[in-house]
């Protein structure tokens, strides 16, 4: 059998690096680099292949806790640390053939939830009356899980992994936040996964759902994360940290996400004028 000169063989590596560089550069930076160093990078059709093979296709809003647990016995883990935030995008409708729904209406939250095609419709009518009722997604709000490995062996093959991702016009409220930080708990819980926590950047909201998930001089009502759970993380602090409060038995710790934590430090610690403390002793 004879093979036209073009067509090329890749080896997974270059097909791994290919994928990656297409989706931080973009296809237009993509297709210049391959165009310009012929042979080698695979074309954007057959990327794409490979992508569908990797079953890299998201459907909006939906969370995909069986592709977890099949990640996490690949990793052979049981135990997660789940990370949110938002980015901003540019705001447009477009319609997705495989899942038959449209993308890009902000969707609307249930108990903190957005519902999986919302947008599901065969009257131009209804479409027409969406854009005049519904906000476009300014932001996408992604969801990860990062493994927690047992054993070093692993390390090799611990990668986040992307639980949910869905468009947000960036109105809810605490309460939706914490609303959705339990029903990911008991849905994980369910299938044997372990949530150690949660983190985010902080955004206001984000830290009023911190704060009553912990505890932290609040309580809301009619919501009880300790009561009749037998997964509870027992915290046990030094007797002389009398600058520290956190309860003795919590669900899940929550944090800011450690980018923006290492950043603030590094300021504090380089700025000629602020100082950093822990309790009372200045860090140099």
């Amino acid at each position: 059998m004879t093979r036209s000169s073009n067509n090329y063989q890749f080896d997974p590596i270059v097909n791994k690096f290919a994928s990656v560089f297409n989706i931080l550069a973009g296809n237009n930076a993509y297709e210049f680099i391959r165009l310009n160093l012929p042979g080698s990078l695979p074309s954007t059709t057959t990327l794409k292949t490979y992508n569908q093979n990797m079953n890299l296709q998201l459907r909006e809003c939906e969370f995909r806790f069986d592709s977890l647990k099949d990640h996490l016995a690949f990793v052979d883990s049981n135990h997660v640390f789940m990370s949110e935030d938002s980015t901003g995008v540019i705001s447009s409708v477009s319609y997705d053939s495989k899942n038959d729904c449209f993308n890009g209406f902000s969707p609307q939250l249930e108990n903190g939830l957005p519902t999986v095609d919302q947008f599901q419709t065969n009257s131009y009518t209804e479409l027409q009356q969406w854009f005049e009722d519904f906000d476009k997604s300014t932001l996408i709000n992604a969801l990860l899980i990062e493994p927690l490995i047992r054993n070093n062996s692993s390390l090799v093959h611990s990668r986040p992994f992307i639980l949910s991702a869905y468009g947000t016009n960036n109105k809810y409220t605490a309460i939706d936040v914490l609303r959705k930080w339990m029903y990911l708990y008991h849905e994980c819980k369910k299938r044997n996964i372990n949530v150690v926590g949660f983190s985010s950047d902080c955004d206001s909201r984000y830290l009023k759902a911190m704060q009553l998930s912990l505890g932290f001089f609040i309580r809301a009502p009619n919501i009880d994360l300790l009561t009749g759970n037998n997964s509870l993380l027992e915290i046990n602090i030094a007797s002389h940290w009398n600058f520290f409060f956190i309860r003795s038995t919590q669900p899940y710790l929550c944090m800011q996400d450690g980018i923006h934590l290492v950043t603030k430090i590094r300021n504090r610690l380089l700025s000629e004028t602020a100082n950093m403390s822990i309790n009372n002793e200045e860090i140099d």
